[in-house]
């Protein structure tokens, strides 16, 4: 899809973007989760792990003319926000690991910061007609389950969640600094993102 034109609309989010070393944990994950699901793993479309972030609401389709509002809502929202420190915790996948449809990855740590600024956000977007689409769950995803698998694809991927359960990966500890206005391009090798705005807590 060629990028939209200045007078027509992005496809927009708001989401904490990762620093590089997790980004380099979450490929380790994914990794291993392939090498444990053997032919299985053809049976999700992976994410590209520079892709990865961490989504606190989807806006849609944007009008060009209306991103410097979300920004300034944005900026509302965050202000008394602060730096907050979590960490990456185990696998899981939903609506559950028995019948999945996305995998993730959790995060543990000093979370409410995290869905204090979601609700701001949410309360700050609301009168410019964006509203949250789905209650906050702090994960980053790491791969959406094709339509249609084999039963045996779909029981491989079953058993390998029990067993990352029983043997979560090693977490990695990260500082929430900020929020990102993102657009999303959709391409022949998947969604493209890049940032149109950043808020930093202070």
């Amino acid at each position: 899809m060629p990028e939209q034109s200045e007078t027509g609309a992005v496809r927009a989010f708001i989401a904490v973007e990762l620093p590089e070393e997790v980004l380099a944990h979450l490929e380790a994950v994914q990794r291993g989760l392939k090498q444990s699901l053997g032919q299985a793993e053809r049976a999700i479309r992976w994410v590209r792990p520079e892709g990865v972030h961490m989504t606190l609401q989807f806006l849609g389709d944007v009008p060009r003319a209306q991103l410097p509002e979300i920004e300034r809502a944005l900026r509302e929202a965050c202000a008394g926000a602060r730096p907050t420190q979590v960490h990456t915790a185990g696998v899981g996948a939903f609506p559950n690991p028995g019948r999945p449809r996305v995998l993730w990855i959790g995060l543990e740590g000093d979370l409410q910061p995290l869905f204090d600024v979601e609700r701001a956000i949410g309360r700050a977007l609301t009168p410019l007609g964006y509203k949250p689409d789905k209650p906050f769950n702090p994960h980053m995803t790491l791969g959406r389950v094709r339509d249609h698998i084999h039963p045996d694809e779909a029981a491989a991927i079953a058993n390998t969640l029990a067993a990352a359960a029983k043997r979560p990966p090693a977490s990695v500890s990260f500082t929430a600094r900020s929020v990102s206005l993102m657009q999303s391009t959709l391409q022949p090798g998947g969604s493209v993102y890049s940032r149109l705005a950043e808020v930093e807590f202070e």
